[in-house]
């Protein structure tokens, strides 16, 4: 059975384009996993990557790091943190009037899954640190 938040996710995965949806069970392993928001731990990661699979992160915790080290050092798998940080500002620049235009044509939309007014941000933070958000949420700021 199916719950309703699996089913869920899989309307907006459809609604935002997808033509093919692959549960990860099906596949006997990945070439590459992306870990984001610090949601997955490495260790889980690193269980679904093919032999010499690479695994990318935008936030390393110290543990992760350390274990991405290690599991670089020690067997075929590859992991490694990807950043903007150290990105030229005109490329940075470059990216988000690429994304400007494609909002602006209605190529890209974002996905906002609640909006909160400033005097709810304690709410807001404790929606997203449950893990179980499905898109962006929005903090407001009017201005009277």
């Amino acid at each position: 059975m199916i719950k309703t938040l699996a089913i869920l996710s899989i309307v907006l995965t459809l609604l935002l384009g997808s033509h093919l949806l692959i549960h990860y069970s099906a596949v006997r392993g990945f070439g590459i996993a992306q870990g984001t928001l610090r949601k997955t731990p490495f260790t889980r990661c690193k269980r679904v990557l093919k032999p010499g699979g690479t695994y990318l992160t935008t936030v390393p915790t110290l543990t992760d790091s350390l274990q991405m080290k290690w599991t670089s050092l020690t067997s075929s798998q590859q992991a490694m943190a990807v950043t903007n940080a150290y990105r030229p500002a005109s490329e940075i620049i470059a990216d988000l009037s690429l994304i400007r235009d494609l909002m602006e044509a209605g190529s890209l939309s974002p996905v906002i899954d609640r909006t909160y007014p400033l005097d709810q941000i304690v709410e807001a933070h404790r929606y997203v640190d449950g893990g179980h958000k499905k898109g962006n949420v929005i903090v407001t700021v009017h201005s009277d």
